[in-house]
């Protein structure tokens, strides 16, 4: 049995994006604001900074330094600044103080992005019905299963929690974190590559465009005016049936 699927264009799809993109990085930015102050990580991150200034400081070296600039150095120097980060490496103090810091930049990075994918990716979905965010609602979209059918709470919560969310968009920022502190390595940003690619290649190769988080739940994202929503799969059965019963008297 056939269902139709009124898919969105993908220039719908982009600006709707780009709405939900730019609502979620504005209500982020300002929860790390809040967060970093609350959690205590900008005093903790500026006694790391003070630790690793008297480090420097002690050996004679210049605390701030851009990666151009250390390349410059001469390798004396650059092994006086390795001495350095040894040196802070065997301070149990310091690696108590770079460990609480680590922990409390994941926290609030991890409540920061969290937070507004629970409003724009779920609470609002359900609220406005159809699995709607603010975006898809301003270019005229919605999201339905693959056979017309409304998006229940969980596909809604599989789809932007466990799809948006946890795979598509803390994966990739968690391998970021660990390289920025240095403790990434090449295998995490294949990772994030890899992901990348296979969306790009689920929205062309698939027939109704659909990404890995329209995968999850078996859905798609559709045109609102003109997609066929059944409220449940016993609605959809059901008109399904007198459809094919039509069919066949007309046929006869």
């Amino acid at each position: 049995m056939q269902f139709e699927i009124q898919k969105a264009g993908m220039g719908k799809r982009a600006g709707a994006f780009m709405v939900d993109m730019i609502l979620t990085v504005i209500l982020a930015y300002l929860l790390m604001t809040l967060l970093t102050n609350v959690t205590g990580y900008n005093r903790k991150a500026e006694e790391m900074q003070s630790v690793y200034r008297r480090y420097c400081e002690e050996a004679g070296l210049a605390p701030e330094l851009t990666e151009a600039e250390f390349e410059a150095l001469p390798q004396e120097v650059q092994a006086k600044y390795q001495a350095v980060s040894e040196a802070m490496d065997e301070d149990e103090a310091a690696v108590a103080l770079l460990n609480q810091t680590v922990r409390l930049s994941l926290l609030c990075l991890t409540l920061s992005i969290f937070i507004p994918f629970v409003i724009f990716e779920f609470v609002i979905p359900l609220f406005m019905k159809e699995g709607r965010t603010l975006g898809k609602r301003i270019f005229g979209l919605c999201v339905v299963h693959l056979n017309g059918v409304r998006m229940e709470p969980f596909s809604v919560f599989v789809r932007g929690m466990i799809g948006k969310f946890a795979i598509e968009t803390m994966v990739p920022v968690l391998i970021l974190v660990q390289m920025y502190y240095n403790a990434g390595s090449i295998v995490g940003a294949a990772v994030v590559l890899v992901l990348l690619a296979v969306q790009i290649i689920l929205l062309i190769a698939t027939g109704n465009n659909q990404a890995l988080h329209d995968i999850l739940p078996q859905c798609a994202v559709v045109d609102y005016q003109s997609q066929v929503i059944y409220a449940t799969y016993e609605d959809m059965k059901a008109a399904q049936g007198e459809k094919i019963g039509r069919a066949a008297k007309g046929a006869e």
